[in-house]
């Protein structure tokens, strides 16, 4: 990686709040040449380099001040990764933007506005730039399928299952081995096909609000409370499934499990689940 890459690449950490350890173990992030995907924060970077301010014959070239330019050629960096964004596992968001003008607009003009994370003078001179956008909220309300409705709340029968068994507060998906792509939709299915958790389950303001699933990668200890609550239902990935080899399939003995008690609906709706997987690509 080149010096000013590496600079950029700490910055990304910094503004995560992270460590570079923890990044690895943890969060499952998809790294391009130009920018990142981390698909546990639900976030989207991406950097560039503008010309040297003591070079005028190359500042020259674009009439722009190096950091208008180095902000310029982020966001364009920007939208090229978001654009092969997965949305779910039969398409990417250039798929989608290309089949509607009024999307397209209104993708393009919320990227225009990404914010500058963090200019700064890179040695000799030069000016590096980073934005950011998160994929949750405004974002996701212009891209996620209008198919996400909301959803009037499950009513909860008591604390407690038939069985006396505690009332499960989130879903964990151990899909490691399986090569799964991380996407915006996520769509679970038994061995027959069956859907188990898509669209039609979650309520949109929560699929907006914080996405229809967390990524990480192997986990070491306790999941984290923040997306699963404190006695998560554990379930075993079977395969993966789709174009885009996005989707989960499951065992029909979990499958049952999750349709046989109320109360898993309404964990569903609310899009508590976490996905984990393998180290990042």
């Amino acid at each position: 990686m080149k010096r000013w890459g590496q600079h950029i690449f700490l910055i990304f950490l910094f503004y995560l709040g992270l460590s570079p350890g923890l990044l690895l173990a943890c969060n499952y992030v998809v790294f391009y040449e130009k920018g990142a995907i981390d698909w546990t924060k639900g976030i989207v970077e991406a950097w560039a380099k503008g010309c040297a301010g003591n070079h005028p014959d190359q500042g020259a070239r674009t009439g722009a001040p190096p950091t208008e330019e180095a902000v310029t050629r982020a966001r364009e960096n920007l939208k090229q990764i978001i654009m092969e964004m997965r949305i779910d596992s039969k398409s990417l968001l250039k798929d989608h933007v290309a089949r509607s003008k009024a999307l397209a607009q209104e993708v393009h003009g919320f990227l225009k506005q990404a914010p500058v994370v963090d200019p700064g003078d890179m040695p000799e001179g030069a000016v590096t730039a980073v934005v950011s956008i998160k994929v949750t909220g405004a974002f996701s309300q212009i891209v996620l399928p209008k198919s996400i409705r909301t959803i009037r709340p499950v009513q909860q029968p008591n604390n407690l299952h038939r069985k006396g068994e505690p009332v499960h507060t989130g879903l964990i998906l151990d899909c490691r081995g399986l090569e799964i792509k991380p996407a915006l939709v996520l769509r679970v299915v038994d061995e027959d096909g069956n859907e188990i958790y898509g669209p039609a389950y979650v309520s949109r303001a929560y699929a907006i609000r914080q996405g229809m699933a967390r990524y990480l990668t192997v986990l070491e200890g306790p999941p984290p409370q923040t997306y699963v609550g404190k006695r998560p239902l554990a379930i075993k990935g079977l395969k993966a499934a789709g174009p885009g080899h996005s989707d989960i399939v499951i065992s029909n003995a979990d499958a049952e499990n999750i349709r046989g008690t109320p109360s898993n609906l309404s964990l569903l709706q609310k899009c508590r689940v976490l996905v984990v997987l393998d180290k990042n690509p």
